[in-house]
């Protein structure tokens, strides 16, 4: 029996000897054939088919190797088209160096927003925070008011199929390569156009779900009025630039705020608390329009983006804007009062 272990082990370790000698030699021929391939994938297609099946018929480590250039070419090549295609600026995606200044200017802002001192927090908003802010509007291509680095043009036809053609190229590759190793995959061309873009998430670097909640917000734009509306999109712009999820319009919400607005317009008075019967708090006011709330600004200013910008300097005030418990929020306009109301 010792014997029969014995030579099933040393079976084993001579296999294992074998197979590692074979992968060592085929990471050899991986490392010849690579550039052939990398250098003529988008001028040379036969050329690099032919290098293409060649690294493809090697170890299963080759071939993942190989498989995780792919997914960070065709990202990156898919992400060129979308931006031609779009009319947005050329300038690749976040550099690295970029993505470093996002983390610095994003923890000074989590750090402004925990200050227990709110005289020497209003101070910092002035100084630091909202020029912090400014830089992640842009690093993150916000195309909003005076934020957006450059305005977006109509896209060209002819780059924007070149952009196209290049990732198709490597996009096929790629499909054809997660299909041989079971991978999850889908077809190109419906990946590449599949996802509808919402105008106001086209340019700007989010999440999924981040463009998930502005695209639900635009199809609400004509519940509310467009200067409402305008006022919860540039706040949204601030906490994704500031690493936040965006709030999800509730129209309830803007008809209370509005509401309320309009009470203390009438009504000469400027507070959360109102003098009107059922209207006290703004859970009252919340409730009295089939809704829930858990936060509440109030502003006479001339404008929402004046409004907006106030309340970022506002202590209080802004730890309700980048509140990341709230999702949901309204705003509500009228004459020069305006009113934000959150949950």
């Amino acid at each position: 029996m010792q014997k029969m272990r014995l030579a099933i082990t040393l079976v084993f370790t001579a296999s294992l000897a074998q197979s590692m000698a074979d992968d060592t030699a085929d990471l050899e021929k991986a490392r010849e054939l690579f550039p052939q391939f990398s250098k003529s994938v988008y001028t040379d297609e036969d050329k690099a088919r032919k290098a293409y099946d060649s690294l493809v018929a090697l170890s299963p480590r080759v071939q993942q190797r190989l498989l995780a250039w792919l997914d960070e070419e065709y990202e990156e090549k898919k992400s060129a088209y979308q931006r031609e295609k779009n009319g947005s600026s050329s300038r690749p995606t976040n550099s690295r160096s970029d993505a470093a200044e996002i983390k610095t200017l994003r923890k000074e802002l989590e750090t402004v927003r925990v200050m227990g001192d709110e005289d020497e927090m209003k101070k910092v908003l002035k100084e630091t925070g909202w020029p912090a802010m400014l830089k992640l509007l842009r690093l993150n291509k916000s195309t909003i008011g005076s934020y957006s680095r450059k305005k977006i043009s109509e896209p060209n036809p002819k780059n924007v199929q070149a952009a196209l053609e290049t990732a198709q190229k490597i996009g096929q590759l790629r499909y054809e390569l997660r299909k041989k190793i079971g991978r999850e995959v889908t077809d190109v061309d419906e990946d590449l156009n599949g996802a509808e873009e919402t105008e106001q998430a086209t340019s700007m670097e989010m999440s999924r779900k981040a463009a998930s909640v502005l695209k639900k917000n635009e199809k609400m734009k004509d519940e509310i009025p467009r200067n409402e509306y305008d006022g919860i999109l540039e706040l949204n712009h601030w906490r994704i630039a500031a690493g936040m999820g965006p709030l999800l319009i509730d129209p309830k919400l803007c008809e209370a705020s509005r509401d309320h607005s309009k009470n203390m317009a009438e009504h000469s008075f400027f507070a959360h608390e109102s003098p009107i019967k059922g209207k006290k708090t703004p859970w009252d006011r919340a409730k009295r329009f089939n809704t829930s709330a858990r936060g509440e600004n109030i502003a006479i200013n001339g404008s929402t983006e004046a409004s907006n910008k106030a309340w970022f300097y506002s202590p209080g005030h802004h730890k309700n804007m980048f509140n990341p418990e709230f999702s949901v929020m309204g705003l509500g306009v009228h004459g020069r009062h305006y009113t934000q109301l959150f949950r």
